[in-house]
């Protein structure tokens, strides 16, 4: 059979599987109603809960998450008789059937969000990897991140906020476990774990975007604590910018310094454009309306190259990683959830954000660096408390105020660095 014809039949086989939407058709058939309209606007788990009720919350959950399996499933099975050896008929039916759910035929491909089939094929490869062999030190990991995601809902009332904190760890743990995952006796262990980090970055990418809507306000009844501006381009950017320390960890110092001083550049030649207002349109997304003369983006560069020329590689990765996801979760979750707050405009929900996000992303090096549990609760300590509390320094008459993008890897490795002369 041509091969783009079976790439239509595992296409649509995904598709019209997933584009069966069980928040929809309970809400016809429980209430007569369109669930659509009601509560978040949402075509998912979530609302069916709200709306309709928690027993036709888990059904819609339930059935979410196993119809990305059953496609993926189904088309697998087919290519199985039809003496295809390959894992890509799950892929595509998988993807088609999150592209279902979120964009039915009978609905006006207005559905939901598809995390939840998202969630539903994560946890399928990742029982495959376990099946054949996945090392129990790295299940165990995965497993204490979605742990955490627990006690954050449970904390803030909300699943988006604590997959949003929690979820970026799980996959700098799957790409720091790379080779051990390559290693296992299973001929598409490639192909899922590739397929597993596409869809925990898609995850990602749904909880910011629903994080900027309004839907959000609505789902957690935050009455009274408006819902600030974030600029999603800045925080999806950051997110992004662990491919530094992962850099830095597959291919050395000297390849990563190019890579930061060439990006530096870049960013410092466009915090000129900026100034003169020269600024092209696409590249404003991602400055604040108020930045001074370098950019944050720039301080970030900047306190990146110094962590990785002035530290060891092991306390270097740490700080590196503290300094992407322990500062974007306390900015992400203190503008949207702080209530209690601290010091200025910093809370206590942000910085709980910040020590767990750093803590949950110290273990995942761990797997791979030799570096005690110790030092990277030190390390968390440090990052929360620097992000916390504002740094300034005197220049003649001037006290300027450091930007914790500038000192919150720095300060991290510093500390890390004088505990590790002790033996810690």
């Amino acid at each position: 059979m041509h091969v783009m014809l079976l790439f239509i039949v595992w296409a649509l086989i995904g598709y019209l599987i997933g584009s069966i939407n069980p928040a929809y058709i309970l809400g016809k058939i429980l209430r007569g109603i369109d669930i659509r309209k009601y509560g978040s606007g949402n075509a998912g788990a979530s609302n069916a809960a709200k709306v309709l009720g928690k027993p036709a919350g888990v059904v819609t959950a339930i059935f979410d998450m196993c119809k990305g399996i059953i496609a993926g499933s189904v088309a697998w099975w087919l290519s199985l008789k039809l003496s295809i050896h390959s894992f890509l008929p799950f892929i595509i039916a998988g993807v088609f059937a999150i592209i279902g759910h979120d964009f039915p035929f009978y609905l006006n491909f207005k559905g939901g969000k598809g995390a939840a089939t998202a969630y539903g094929l994560f946890f399928f490869c990742l029982g495959l990897l376990v099946y054949y062999g996945l090392s129990f030190k790295v299940l165990i990991s995965l497993l204490a991140i979605f742990f955490f995601v627990l006690i954050f809902r449970i904390i803030f009332h909300s699943f988006s906020f604590s997959a949003l904190v929690v979820y970026p760890g799980i996959i700098v743990a799957m790409l720091i476990s790379y080779t051990q995952i390559m290693q296992i006796n299973f001929d598409f262990a490639k192909e899922t774990f590739y397929f597993m980090i596409f869809l925990m970055l898609y995850i990602v990418t749904v909880t910011l975007i629903t994080l900027h809507q309004h839907g959000l306000m609505k789902e957690l009844k935050l009455q009274g604590n408006k819902l600030k501006k974030v600029k999603p381009a800045r925080k999806i950017l950051r997110i992004f910018g662990i491919l530094l320390p992962l850099f830095y960890f597959w291919f050395g110092k000297i390849t990563l310094t190019c890579i930061l001083v060439a990006v530096l550049v870049f960013f410092l030649i466009t915090d000129r454009l900026k100034q003169h207002k020269k600024l092209p349109l696409y590249l404003s997304a991602l400055y604040k309306h108020k930045e001074g003369k370098i950019s944050n983006i720039s301080l970030f560069l900047i306190d990146c190259l110094i962590v990785v020329l002035l530290f060891p590689k092991p306390i270097a990765l740490l700080a590196l990683t503290f300094l992407i996801f322990g500062d974007t979760m306390a900015e992400v979750i203190g503008l949207t959830l702080g209530r209690k707050k601290l010091i200025g405009n910093k809370s206590l929900e942000g910085s709980t954000a910040c020590f767990v996000s750093c803590f949950i992303s110290g273990l995942a090096w761990k797997i791979v660096v030799n570096i005690s549990i110790g030092l990277i609760v030190i390390g968390s300590i440090a990052a929360t408390i620097i992000e916390l509390i504002p740094l300034h320094i005197k220049i003649g008459k001037r006290r300027m105020k450091l930007d914790d993008n500038l000192t919150v890897g720095i300060g991290s490795a510093l500390v890390m660095w004088l505990f590790s002369l002790f033996g810690l």
